[in-house]
């Protein structure tokens, strides 16, 4: 019976030191990720290129792995935002 009352207040006991300091984290504290998708920016630059699809597949392809290298090298492709 004496483990089972010192078990229960050593749970009241620290769950009230967990709770102790927490608080609401507002909305322009956090730190958001953003992730530049590639993929989805050289498609639509594809698009506005080629809008009736009128290049041969050759040439899309050339051009699509121009655009995507450029855009894979244009330096740091993850930001963190804050946000």
């Amino acid at each position: 019976m004496k483990k089972l009352v010192f078990t229960a207040l050593a749970v009241v006991a620290f769950s009230a030191v967990a709770m102790a300091k927490t608080g609401e984290v507002k909305g322009s504290d956090l730190l958001s990720y953003e992730d530049t998708d590639c993929v989805s920016e050289t498609a639509d630059k594809m698009d506005c290129l080629d809008p009736e699809n009128k290049l041969s597949a050759e040439e899309a392809n050339k051009i699509y792995q121009i655009l995507y290298n450029n855009c894979i090298g244009a330096g740091p492709v993850n930001r963190l935002t804050q946000g």
